[in-house]
Parts: C-alpha cells; structure tokens; sequence
C-alpha cells in the first residue's frame, strides 16, 4: 500500500498508527482500571448506605423492644396478672399504662393482657375487658410468644384500631418459676417514625434510589415509597430474587442482585438480610446512576486521548518534514545519474562529509558519480581497440568456418553410405532371424504334430476296439432287457385278478344288502323284542353300503392300473424296437469309422516325419548364410567406427570455429553497446 508514497507520508502514517494503537491500549486499559476501581466505589457506597439503614432499622426496633420489654418487667403487671380480678390492682396498673404510654413517643398504644388475649389496661379505656385473638389465631400467638426469649416482633403490619402500619410486638409474662405463662404485655410504634429516619438518609450519587423491606419469610413488604403495597404480598420480580437468594444463602447476610426494570434497563440491588428477624433491606438504583461517575470519567480521560493524539500527529507531520527535506536535495541528485547526468550537484555539497545518516549518503552518492566520471573514460578507451579487433579476428573465423563446412559435408556423404550399407546389412539379418524362428517354430511344432499323432493313433486303437466290445455288450444288454420286460408285463397281469376279487366283493356286498333288509323287516314284525336285533340289521346294511363303495374304488383303480399298463408295456415296446434298430445300427458303424479314423491316422504321422527331415536341412544352410552375412558385417562397423571418429573432429573443429565467429560477433555487439553507453553519459 505504501510503495508509491512518500517517505514523509509513510513516516507519518506509521507514527499515526503506532500512536493510535497505544492510546486506545492507554485507554482501554486506564478506563478498565478506573472503572473497575469506581464501580467498586459505588458499590461500597451502596453497601456504606445500606449498613446505615440497617444500623438505623435494628436501633429502632431494638429501642421498641428494650421499652416493651422494661414495660413487661413492672412489678404491677405480674402483681396484676396473677389476681387480674383485684379491683385495685387493675386501678393501680392502669394509671402505670397511662403514665408509661405518656413517656413514649410515637406509640400507638400499650396494654396488658391475660393468657387468653383478654385486654386489662389500655390507655384507651374503652378497649379494655376485650378479648384481642380468639381460636387458632389466640393457639398461634401463644406458641410464638413461648417460643422467643424476650420479645416476639411481628414486624411492619397494618393496624386493625388505626388502620396505620405499625410495629406489633409482645412480652410473654410468667410466674414466679418463671415456665409457667400468666400473660403478656402488647403494643406498636407507628412504623412512620422509621421510614422518616430511613428518608433522612444523605445518599450521595444516588438520589434515585429506592429502598424496600421485606418479611422473607411471609413474603409481603414491610417499607415501601407506594404505601398500597404495605402488607401486601411480593410480586416484584427483584424482591423475589432476593428472597430465592435468602432460602438458598441464609447465612450470608449481603449480598447483590442485577436485573432488568420495567423499561428494560439494566440495575443493580445490595441487600442486607436481618437473619433473626426474616427481614431484607434492599437499596436498588440504576447501574446509569450507580456509576455515573465512571462513565463520566471515562467519557473525559477519551476526549483527553483524543486530544493529545491529534497533538502528537501534528508534531509528527512537522518533525517529519523538516527531516526528510535533505533527503528531497539527496534525491535529486540521484534522479541525475538516473538521467546518465554525471554532471556535479549544488544541492548536495552543503552536506558531503557531514557524520549524519544524510552526510553519509550524500558522499556516497557523489563519490558514484566520480567512480561514472572515471568508468565512462575508460569504456570510451576500450571500446576504439575492442572494435579493431573483432573487425580482424571476425574476417579469419569466417575462412576458418568455410573450410570446415567443406569437410565436414564430403564426410558425412561417406558416412551415409556406409550407414546404408549397415542398415542393408541390419535388414537381411533381421530377415534371417525371423526365418531361424520361423524354421524353430516349424520344428517344434512338428515334434509336437509328432507327439500329438501318436497319442491320437493310440486313441484310434482304443476307440476301434472300445466300439468293437461295446457293439457286443450292447446287443447282450437288448436281449437282456428284452426278457426282464416280458417278464414284467407277465407280473403286471396279475393285477387284473384284483379286479376278479372287486366283483366278487360287489355281490357279497349285495346278498349282504338284502339280509340286513330281511332282518329289518323280522326285527319291525317282532317288536319290542326285536329292537336290538333292527341295531344289528342297520350296522350290517351301514356295512354293506361302506363294502359296496370300497369294492367300487377298487375297481375304478383297477381299470386305471389296466390302462397304465397297456401304456407301460407300449413304452417298453417302442424303447426295444429303438434299441434293436437305431442303437445297434450306430454302434456298428460307429466300429467301421474308428477303423478307417486309424488308417488316416497312421498316414498324417508318415507325413509329419517327411516335414520334419525337410525342416532339419532348411535349419543347416541357414545357419552357414548367418556366418557369412556377420562376417560382412563386422567390416562395415569397422568402416563406419572410422567414419564417425572423422565426422566427430569435423564436429569438434565445426563448434570451435563457430564459437570464434559468435565471440566476434558478441564482441562487436559488446562494442557497439559501450559506445552507446558512453554516448548517454552527459560530462
């Protein structure tokens, strides 16, 4: 990107990036650290804020139960409690209640009350002989009185006289043992008087704040800027968290929430949990305003960056210039001898022998004109004698190459035709070679012609008498099966005797039949005497049917039996006739071809060894033509080696005269060009 720019400009442009990147590393990393140290600022400030709200909360309910407890402890009210029906008593410690509620401040009221809620002072006299719980709700109470040693605080709640939030507190009473309940002591502080002190409460950099206080356990809000949501269940996403955070953590006592509000930004609540009383004060802002000073802060150390980057890139640009500006002079002089102008520069003189970088460079740019000067000189000089004397040196390479160009044309023509010779000669014995293979493959395939004869005239033999003893066989097998078939058919009609049987069957069945019909009839006639013989008579005509149907089967069988085996012994007929005539004719002449097979056998074998005798003398006079032919040979290799060694000096003699001819020529070229070089060099 850079490799057309000038040297000024990718100076700058580097210093530029260079600065850039380490003020944005400056940056990020100074903003990281004073950000991080900031938010960490803010957050201890939230958690100081929060310290002092709980400070202020447990100060105020513990100041509530120290004065309800100090109240429990008068003499008057155990004294009371224990004869609650003493007039004078209940005279004695009412004046005690008004002259005790008189001394508090922001009180609602207290009172004393028997075991079962039953009001017996109350700086309201209208109120006292009520009953205050009744049910569960009396059972509730009493069990959480007993269970708290001193004071049972039930924290912020809406109270049923005044319909105000106040805090509800009671003090079990007990007797002399000091197990045994008599009673308890009641009363509230208006929970105002703790919100006023919890409002008072400077909180720096976070005037937008807003402050909860919540029952954990029940789950409703104790304190809260919307008064309709005092008492009243959590729904508030945040405060559940805080709860959810409570229930799994109840042993950490801080501790801090990021959420997201109803209009979607982002904010952040430190709790602190009042473990002993399932409370939670939440003190919930906006990160914005939480660290609002570190945005600002960060906003201004950017602009201070920013602000020193384009100082700093502005003093680059001027130390830049006035640096590269000898350079610019050093430049032009080297654009000089660029243009071959090896004149002396002006503009380089102030600085020739300076120790700096720009002395240095403008020396060694003069001291290459000089070493120009001085080179062009001595070109000048060289190129007037190199140019006479590739003038002489060309004109005797010339003759020089024209004589071995002669000599080398009349070689070669000897060389070809002696190469023609040997190619003849190549020719006719590669002709020669294919006859020898040709002659070695007749041979051997005439041995094999040989061997394969004789196996076919052993097979001929064996075939001539195979086909002699299997005529006889065959001609004994016919007679052979000729009577066995006879005899067969003999067996096979004896079935028809069934059939005798099947008929003779059908008229048992018959007179069978008709006795079992007399017997019917005799049984009918008797009665009641004959009725088991009428079971007989009808098994016996059953009988006779089933024999009539059987006998009917076996005769249809029989004449199927019957007619196959007029089918069979036809079959056996025709396969004899077959036999007497086709097969016996073929295997007799099958007996006189193998017999004449023989004869042709033995005369290709007569004629295999004729072939053979007339292959052996063809091999003979080949192998003497082999013998002459390499002989005449040799010789043409012998001339053509003497050939090739004349041809190869001619070669050898060929090159070196053209190489002289190219050096000449080069040499000229090489004059010519110094003479143009010296000519660009203006002095």
């Amino acid at each position: 990107m850079f490799k057309k720019r000038k040297l000024n400009f990718v100076i700058t442009s580097a210093v530029a990036v260079i600065v850039a990147i380490g003020m944005v590393l400056l940056y990020v990393l100074s903003t990281h650290n004073m950000v991080v140290a900031m938010k960490q600022s803010a957050q201890n400030n939230m958690q100081t804020s929060l310290d002092a709200q709980r400070t202020i909360i447990e100060q105020y309910v513990e100041q509530g139960e120290a004065l309800m407890q100090s109240y429990a402890q008068a003499p008057i009210v155990t004294e009371l409690l224990m004869d609650e029906n003493n007039t004078k008593l209940q005279e004695k410690a009412q004046e005690y209640t008004l002259a005790y509620f008189g001394q508090l401040n922001n009180w609602e009221g207290v009172y004393i009350g028997d075991w079962n809620t039953k009001v017996l002072t109350h700086p309201a006299p209208p109120v006292v002989g009520k009953v205050m719980r009744e049910g569960d709700r009396l059972k509730e109470l009493q069990d959480a009185m007993v269970s708290v040693d001193g004071v049972y605080n039930t924290g912020i709640i809406e109270s049923p006289a005044s319909g105000q939030l106040i805090m509800s507190m009671y003090c079990a009473v007990y007797a002399k043992d000091g197990k045994t309940p008599i009673g308890y002591v009641g009363g509230g502080t208006y929970a105002s008087q703790l919100s006023d002190k919890l409002s008072s409460l400077d909180l720096y950099g976070l005037e937008n704040a807003k402050l909860y206080m919540i029952n954990t356990s029940k789950k409703v809000h104790l304190l809260n800027d919307n008064e309709e949501l005092l008492a009243q269940p959590i729904e508030d996403r945040m405060l559940l968290q805080v709860i959810d955070a409570t229930e799994k953590n109840p042993d950490e006592l801080f501790g801090t929430i990021e959420y997201k509000d109803e209009n979607g930004k982002k904010c952040i609540a430190m709790y602190s949990f009042i473990k002993e009383r399932d409370w939670a004060v939440i003190l919930a802002d906006t990160e914005a305003e939480i660290y609002a000073t570190a945005n600002s802060n960060r906003l201004m150390l950017g602009i201070v960056c920013l602000i020193a980057y384009i100082g700093i890139l502005g003093l680059t640009v001027i130390v830049v210039g006035l640096s590269t500006k000898p350079l610019r002079k050093i430049e032009r002089a080297i654009l000089k001898l660029q243009t071959m102008d090896i004149s002396e520069s002006d503009d380089i003189k102030p600085y020739i022998g300076n120790p700096n970088e720009i002395g240095h460079i403008a020396t060694a740019v003069d001291t290459l004109r000089v070493s120009f000067s001085q080179l062009v000189g001595v070109l000048r000089e060289c190129s007037v004698s190199l140019g006479t004397s590739s003038n002489t040196m060309n004109e005797e390479s010339s003759n020089l190459l024209d004589y071995v160009t002669n000599n080398a044309a009349t070689t070669e023509e000897l060389a070809a035709s002696i190469t023609s010779t040997n190619e003849a000669i190549d020719a006719m014995e590669a002709k020669m070679d294919e006859l020898a293979d040709i002659a070695a493959s007749v041979e051997s395939r005439i041995k094999v012609g040989r061997s394969k004869s004789e196996e076919l005239m052993t097979s001929a033999i064996g075939m001539q008498e195979m086909a002699g003893t299997s005529l006889r066989n065959s001609v004994n097998n016919i007679n052979t099966n000729q009577a066995n078939i006879e005899a067969a058919m003999n067996e096979l009609q004896s079935l028809s005797r069934i059939n005798d049987l099947a008929t003779e069957i059908l008229d048992i069945t018959s007179q069978t039949t008709i006795l079992s019909l007399n017997a019917s009839i005799e049984a009918a006639r008797a009665g009641e005497a004959g009725r088991g013989f009428a079971v007989v008579a009808s098994e016996i005509s059953t009988l006779a049917e089933n024999s009539t149907k059987t006998a009917n089967n076996i005769r249809a069988i029989c004449n199927e039996t019957n007619d196959n085996i007029l089918a069979v012994q036809k079959c056996f007929d025709d396969v004899v006739g077959f036999l007497e005539g086709e097969v016996s004719s073929n295997f007799k002449s099958f007996a006189d071809t193998a017999k004449q097979y023989n004869g042709a056998v033995r005369s290709i074998q007569t004629t295999i060894e004729e072939v053979d005798q007339a292959v052996r003398e063809f091999m003979e006079e080949l192998s003497n033509i082999r013998e002459q032919v390499e002989a005449i040979k040799a010789a043409s290799q012998a001339n053509e080696a003497g050939v090739g060694d004349i041809i190869d000096k001619n070669e050898s003699t060929n090159l070196t005269a053209e190489v002289l001819a190219n050096i000449m020529k080069a040499n000229r070229e090489n004059t010519d060009k110094m003479v143009s070089i010296v000519q660009n060099f203006r002095d």
